[in-house]
């Protein structure tokens, strides 16, 4: 293959500037210092990586928030403005127009009384009215005028569930209005059902004690109940008269009787509890008198009453400890509750539950059922003597007070003070009821502004709300607003290599260039050397080759964090672009861990592989140099593989063997690329990176990891090795015009290589 001649010089940046002055003899080239701080990026250009690799998440976000948007629209009921004010539209059926809509708004200050007006029993109660005067003159309020028999029949047609459609419930800017709508009929049919309404809200408020109609009723009640008070109050005054003459005061009195009452349901709890016992204990001893119970037939299995035993005694240690409403306390309680039944069930049928021969012979022990007795027995003994003693306290309780000379008058405060107590409560109901009715009939029928107000809404002239328009903008901003922040949240919370800015300021090297998603086959081939791939990589090896001149040394290493980052990929390709421009290369797979023969038979098209490899060469001292290199389609370059896996390959790697060969490929070739392995996954690449001019870290953008990638940077400082640059592999912002126009079209952007 004859030498290729040499790319076109590419106008991109001071660097191929300098670049194309090299080239053409015009000029000294100055190039960039290696580990320089990367080059400050504009807001402009931070914003706009976000949108370029950000933008599904930001319009997800913008898709939801327009999404929610149109559902809460489409769920908000419309509302029309008449005579500015709102007039919310519900279950209007028959109005054929806009114009022919109209309400009766009822404005309550109280939520509690305004959704009366919904209930059934409002709807009931204003068709009872509304037959009442139907059927007679003198039942029908004043103010209603005379109907025809056509309106006549209509009304009588409605039903409660008609009534109450034309009612709802709506807020208002300071109160709870009722409303009743309707549409334009007969103008005595409309007045009929607002009247309806009106009366069956005012039964509905009587009926839930809300409100009472008979006021002066309710005012000799309140009387009678004052003047009961006073009474009581003062037999009070003279029974405490009486004590304090005695020397006795009524509050000790009052304090021991309720602790006689408090001892009384002790000892009823106490006696219930004796009796329970008593019932275990006849089980028991019916257990161990059953002729059953050495045959294996017993009516109920051991098991059962020994674990309801347990649980009736961890009862009973609850019941010392909680109240009886403890969410414990009540567990147990089903729980005993349910082997209760289920030991019922088994006496039942004890054939169903399959005891019958051996299954319970073990369980059906003399020992444990003497056991059950004697503890239950020592339970009811337990509860006998504090049933003694209660009633020990009791009964000195009792004779203090028979003491005291004063039981008569002790009994007779303490049924006055709850009778006095009872009197305040009816008193303070008594005294709402009369308000409540006041306010009922005074505000609701004579419409009294102070209380409330009763008017018609005209036609309405204008849809109010929503307002379509302004809803959609609204959540546009709001959907750019939150997409933005989502877009911004991601950005910051992706921890892989996503920008060409983000590399540069964790690795603290220039990014050489940018490799794109290539086709199946991503290599460069003899054949067509103006490929999209092709100019990719002169782009790489231009940049590459002019990042540290002050270093005369021809070899140079790629490295990666970790595997499938694609350095065997782009070492390959790189040695492909350097041969096409006619230098002398050698591609070493210094990888002697895992060789990847495929990868260099598939993209160099190696003609025949040598029986030898790099491992045989540094272990045995007889093979020559010339022995180990394999010749390619491509005339100007040859490789040399791994040969193997060796056993200890840092050895290998830093015997003077090794030294001496990159020594003498130096010499004899042009260009000499090391393809190692991974950095941070084992010591090859830093032994291999103390003895070559440099090293070329390649990171998979959305792959490798900012640590990863800033890991794999000090390892090779940390050897004293130099970082070239990084090259980002699979990057989705590398356009194909970016690199040269002559690319092929067949090259679409669809796999992934690595």
């Amino acid at each position: 293959m004859s030498r290729q001649p040499p790319a076109p010089p590419f106008d991109m940046g001071n660097i191929l500037r300098a670049q194309r002055k090299l080239l053409l003899g015009g000029g000294q080239h100055v190039s960039p210092q290696p580990h320089a701080e990367p080059p400050e990026r504009s807001l402009w250009e931070h914003m706009k990586t976000i949108l370029m690799f950000r933008w599904p998440w930001g319009l997800a976000s913008l898709v939801i928030v327009f999404a929610m948007t149109l559902a809460f629209d489409s769920m908000t009921p419309l509302q029309y403005r008449a005579r500015g004010q709102m007039l919310l539209v519900q279950n209007v059926t028959g109005a054929s127009g806009m114009d022919q809509v109209f309400a009766w708004r009822l404005y309550f200050s109280n939520v509690a009384l305004a959704r009366l007006g919904t209930l059934p029993a409002t709807g009931q109660k204003a068709h009872t009215h509304l037959n009442a005067w139907l059927e007679g003159a003198e039942n029908r309020p004043e103010h209603l005028p005379e109907v025809d028999e056509a309106a006549a029949e209509k009304l009588q047609a409605l039903t409660p569930s008609h009534i109450l459609s034309l009612v709802s419930v709506t807020p208002d800017t300071e109160n709870v209005a009722v409303e009743i709508n309707g549409w334009h009929e007969d103008e005595a049919f409309i007045h009929y059902v607002v009247q309806a309404v009106l009366e069956g809200l005012i039964d509905t408020l009587v009926d839930h004690e809300l409100a009472m109609v008979n006021t002066e009723g309710v005012e000799q009640i309140i009387l009678s109940t004052q003047n009961g008070i006073n009474d009581v109050e003062r037999e009070i005054s003279s029974i405490y008269s009486e004590g304090m003459e005695k020397g006795l005061m009524p509050k000790d009195i009052s304090r021991t009787l309720d602790r006689i009452e408090e001892l009384n349901r002790t000892i009823e709890e106490t006696r219930l509890a004796i009796i329970e016992v008593e019932q275990r204990v006849n089980t028991y001893q019916a257990i161990l008198t059953s002729p059953d119970r050495l045959t294996g037939k017993m009516p109920v299995p051991l098991t059962l009453v020994d674990e309801l035993l347990r649980k009736e005694l961890l009862l009973d240690d609850y019941r010392r400890k909680y109240t009886e409403e403890n969410p414990k306390l009540k567990k147990l309680v089903r729980e005993i509750e349910g082997l209760r039944q289920t030991i019922e069930q088994v006496k039942q049928d004890p054939d169903r539950f399959g005891l019958v021969g051996r299954q319970f012979d073990r369980g059906w022990q003399t020992e444990n059922v003497e056991l059950a007795v004697a503890t239950e027995s020592a339970r009811k003994a337990a509860y006998l003597a504090r049933l003694e003693t209660l009633e020990s306290q009791r009964k000195a309780l009792e004779e203090k007070i028979a003491a005291s000379d004063t039981d008569d008058n002790t009994i007779r405060l303490r049924i006055l003070e709850k009778r006095r107590e009872a009197l305040r409560t009816l008193l303070e109901d008594l005294n709402r009821r009369v308000e409540q009715g006041r306010w009922v009939r005074e505000g609701l029928l004579k419409k009294d502004p102070a209380f409330t107000k009763v008017e018609k809404v005209n036609a309405a002239t204008g849809r109010a709300a929503p307002n379509s328009s302004l809803v959609y903008v609204l959540a546009l901003l709001v959907g750019l607003f939150a997409g933005a922040a989502v877009m911004y949240f991601m950005e910051n919370m992706d921890t892989t290599i996503h920008s060409v800015e983000n590399a540069e300021t964790i690795a603290a090297a220039r990014v050489l260039g940018e490799i794109p998603f290539f086709s199946a086959d991503p290599f460069i081939f003899p054949e067509n050397p103006t490929t999209r791939t092709a100019n990719v990589f002169s782009l790489l090896r231009n940049h590459l080759r002019y990042s540290d001149t002050n270093h005369p040394e021809k070899a140079f290493a790629v490295t990666s964090p970790r595997p499938g980052d694609g350095k065997s990929f782009v070492a390959v390709n790189l040695a492909i672009s350097f041969a096409q421009e006619g230098n002398r290369t050698v591609l070493v797979d210094c990888d002697l861990r895992h060789p990847d023969k495929n990868v260099y038979q598939e993209a160099l098209l190696v003609q025949a592989h040598q029986q030898h490899g790099l491992i045989h060469m540094l272990e045995n001292p007889d093979i020559l140099p010339e022995n180990i290199l394999s010749a390619t389609e491509i005339t100007e370059l040859v490789v040399v593989g791994a040969g193997g896996v060796a056993h200890n390959p840092p050895r290998l790697l830093r015997s003077e063997a090794f030294a001496n060969l990159l020594k003498m490929l130096q010499e004899q070739f042009d260009v000499v690329i090391l393809d190692t392995p991974p950095v941070i996954a084992v010591v090859d690449a830093g032994v291999i990176a103390e003895q070559v001019r440099g090293v070329l870290v390649v990171a998979r953008w959305g792959i490798t990891r900012n640590h990863e990638l800033k890991g794999a940077v000090e390892r090779v400082r940390h050897v004293r090795g130099r970082v070239l640059g990084i090259a980002l592999n699979q990057s989705p912002s590398a356009e194909p015009d970016y690199y040269y126009y002559m690319h092929s079209e067949a090259d679409v952007p669809v796999a992934v290589q690595a």
